[in-house]
């Protein structure tokens, strides 16, 4: 009896010692932190203010986020002229603050209006349909005065879910910021890439075994078409009652074949019907395929992917986010000199 306690003691110490180490090496090596729900409504959740990441899964990036939880380091200015939202892309922790696309468009964009000021909310896991859902809230929390962009990696969209978005049934991403499995999350930072580690598993296992098909919608129908347009222009009302334009943001997933040469994956008929959605209702889209294509085949350089990751697959790298930022000084730009001219 006496070696069985001595052994479940020796365990518990072992055990502590070991998420100890192993934490210290998380906080370098990939710490993401708490993520916490947002009361305002303009994104799902927030990381906490001021916090800390860390990430050496794609990249190498050490990342303090502003006083509201979001991934800004310029400093901010009385009124917001460009509001940025999305998922992880346009958030950009896989790399250096200094290279992301808020940074950029905050130093370079120059009008003839002058200096436009952007803030960037975009913020992992937040595709198009919780952008779209949390619009209203964004543009009333953090107004901006002449643009919303939005971004997004697919222009294919499922009936269903676009439908909850404009019955307002659309579900929040949760956040688990109370209670034992929070605590463990912020004081363990181990204890998250295990949970998640294990989840993944679990999950894979599942997906093995069922072997769930999808069936894909048809983007030439009138029902898909018709549903699209509400959608759309359940956002752009949005905008429209804000006062600002709303610019819709499309960057492809990058595909390369056995030969090294770029694949351009995008589904025709689903990229043709949601460009015509967005020019009827009056929103500005902007198609990052070509530039993508071209990056790759005049500079032998991708868009996403890291030394560290998959050849072309995973976050968009500070090639692609460099890209991303001309283009859209380009179509800022233009906007601006037309308003001049008017």
């Amino acid at each position: 009896m006496k070696s069985f306690c001595k052994f479940c003691i020796k365990a518990l110490i072992s055990g502590i010692i070991a998420l100890f180490v192993l934490s210290l090496f998380c906080i370098m090596y990939y710490y993401t932190g708490v993520h916490v729900f947002n009361p305002n409504g303009a994104t799902d959740y927030t990381w906490q203010k001021n916090q800390f990441l860390s990430k050496c899964t794609e990249g190498f990036a050490l990342v303090k986020m502003d006083e509201n939880g979001y991934n800004n380091i310029v400093e901010p200015a009385e009124n917001i002229d460009i509001l940025l939202m999305g998922s992880s892309n346009f958030e950009g922790t896989c790399i250096s603050q200094d290279e992301n696309l808020g940074y950029i468009l905050n130093t370079e964009l120059e009008t003839e209006n002058g200096k436009l000021y952007t803030y960037n909310i975009a913020i992992s896991g937040h595709r198009l349909y919780t952008c779209i859902k949390n619009l209203k809230n964004a543009l009333e929390v953090y107004p901006p005065q002449k643009y919303v962009i939005i971004e997004t990696n697919t222009v294919s969209f499922d009936i269903d879910d676009m439908n909850s978005v404009i019955n307002g049934t659309y579900p929040t991403i949760p956040s688990y910021d109370s209670g034992i499995l929070y605590y463990m999350q912020k004081t363990i930072p181990a204890t998250k890439n295990i949970y998640r580690n294990l989840d993944d598993w679990i999950s894979a296992g599942q997906k093995n075994d069922e072997e769930v098909i999808t069936e894909e919608a048809d983007y030439t129908g009138s029902e898909y078409k018709e549903v699209l347009d509400k959608f759309i222009s359940f956002a752009a009302a949005d905008a429209e009652e804000a006062g600002v334009r709303l610019i819709i943001f499309y960057h492809s997933e990058t595909d390369i074949d056995e030969n090294g040469n770029i694949i351009k994956s995008t589904d025709k008929d689903a990229l043709n019907a949601f460009e015509s959605v967005c020019e009827n209702n009056n929103v500005i889209f902007v198609d990052m395929t070509e530039d993508i294509y071209e990056l790759y085949e005049n500079e032998h350089i991708l868009a996403r992917g890291f030394i560290n990751s998959s050849v072309g697959k995973g976050h968009v790298n500070k090639y692609g986010q460099r890209i991303f930022a001309d283009r859209l000084m380009k179509v800022i730009g233009s906007l601006e000199s037309r308003k001049e001219a008017e």
